[in-house]
């Protein structure tokens, strides 16, 4: 009796023994894979990179000086005050002083070249002062006693340079007065980017300016660059920007665009690894006849980078790849460790 129940006990152990082996030989798979990383797979491609700049800035006025300097000597009989709003070709200022005829003579001989060599003059008013001049010659003996009248350049307002008095005597070439004018929805301001920023990439590169100033809702708006420098260790950069309804101090909020198009040797930046041996990438290989049949395990690739956007790097590589490239992974994997792929892209 006691040998029958002792065949028993070793039977139902060594059946037990034979299920948890079974079990372990079924799910043995199953169980590797729960200690290894799971890794998304994908191959490199071509496509567009987009890289986006984004900055800030506060709206001011944009505005021209011009410096209004005397042509004679003599004693300056100023017309207008600080402050004044003028118009283009307003009397600004006379200058009374006495000339001798060949004085005369050459203030003409000046005037004639001056519409030669000088193209943006109003040739209508030199040609006016030559005749004047010419009248003064012929209407008066001996010295002559010439009042010059400037006029103003430009509309604007007048911002004397000098504390003159109306019988103050000038030199010639001494500088009177100024004139500012303000555009009236003609801003400028200045924002800062990284130096990756290339200012001129040339034909290769779409650029795109996106101007938005949301206190007044705007977006869309018409600019442009007008220069940039380096300052810090970062790239400053002034526009102008058309703002209709502006009153100056609203914040401009500025993205820019670059878009250049890559033929091949393009991935998520996911997939683009550094350490301090440089750049690199992992990919998928397999390892055959093993107890489980084929396994994988991570090959690390050092690689080259060309160009880093927002969303995809180019890079370059010695050789072509034998592999997918690993684009992402549920945990931290290096160089030779065991993985499984759970999917493709």
């Amino acid at each position: 009796m006691e040998s029958n129940s002792r065949k028993k006990v070793i039977i139902k152990i060594s059946a037990t023994l034979v299920v948890i082996l079974l079990i372990l030989t079924f799910f043995s798979n199953t169980i590797y894979n729960l200690n290894v990383a799971g890794v998304v797979v994908g191959f490199e491609s071509g496509g567009l990179i987009t890289t986006t700049y984004r900055s800030n800035g506060v709206l001011d006025f944009s505005v021209e000086h011009t410096v209004v300097f005397a042509e004679h000597t003599g004693r300056i009989h100023i017309l207008i005050s600080d402050g004044d709003a003028v118009r283009a070709n307003e009397p600004l200022f006379e200058i009374h002083t006495t000339l001798e005829r060949n004085q005369i003579l050459d203030r003409i001989a000046a005037l004639q070249n001056r519409q030669h060599s000088l193209p943006r003059v109003n040739i209508r008013e030199n040609n006016e002062e030559i005749r004047r001049l010419q009248d003064l010659l012929t209407k008066e003996d001996g010295d002559i006693q010439y009042i010059y009248t400037e006029l103003a350049p430009i509309r604007g307002e007048v911002h004397l340079s000098l504390l003159l008095e109306n019988t103050n005597q000038i030199m010639t070439g001494q500088a009177v007065l100024s004139i500012a004018v303000r555009e009236e929805t003609h801003y400028s301001f200045s924002a800062y980017f990284p130096e990756t920023f290339v200012f001129d990439p040339g034909r290769e590169i779409r650029r795109t300016i996106r101007f938005n100033i949301p206190i007044l809702g705007l977006t869309g708006l018409r600019g442009e660059m007008e220069e940039i420098k380096s300052e810090g260790g970062r790239l400053l950069v002034d526009f102008t920007l058309d703002v209709p309804g502006a009153s100056g101090g609203e914040r401009v909020e500025v993205v820019i665009e670059d878009s250049i198009t890559v033929r091949d040797n393009l991935l998520p930046n996911a997939a683009i690894r550094e350490d301090g041996r440089g750049d690199f990438i992992l990919i998928v290989k397999r390892e055959s006849n093993t107890l489980l049949g084929h396994s994988y395990y991570a090959e690390r690739i050092n690689i080259s980078v060309f160009q880093r956007g927002d969303h995809v790097t180019s890079f370059r590589l010695n050789d072509e790849l034998d592999g997918p490239v690993i684009l992402q992974s549920d945990r931290p994997i290096r160089d030779g460790d065991r993985i499984r792929v759970v999917g493709e892209r």
